[in-house]
């Protein structure tokens, strides 16, 4: 089985919670694609030092919480994965 998780960053505090959840992810390959608006350099190294091969996408924080979604999907060939999970971070 093989994951594509798309995860976009609104929030950069929600970075360490973000990684704790996805370091769970076992028994099966797949790859991390992060998105966000001019993300810092800090949350994109807390990033790469968990998953060195993350894909980042530079994209602006409209369409809700739907818009990085369908840019991003639009600009990979799914053919490859079986699932794919949408996570986009929250102010609680």
């Amino acid at each position: 089985m093989k994951v594509l998780v798309l995860l976009h960053i609104h929030y950069e505090d929600q970075v360490d919670y973000y990684i704790d959840k996805l370091a769970n992810i076992s028994s099966c390959q797949w790859d991390l694609v992060v998105s966000g608006h001019s993300l810092s350099s800090k949350a994109k190294d807390k990033i790469l030092s968990f998953r060195r091969d993350t894909d980042f996408v530079d994209i602006p924080n409209v369409g809700y919480d739907i818009w990085p979604f369908i840019y991003c999907v639009k600009q990979i060939d799914l053919n490859g994965y079986d699932i794919i999970v949408k996570l986009h971070t929250k102010n609680v």
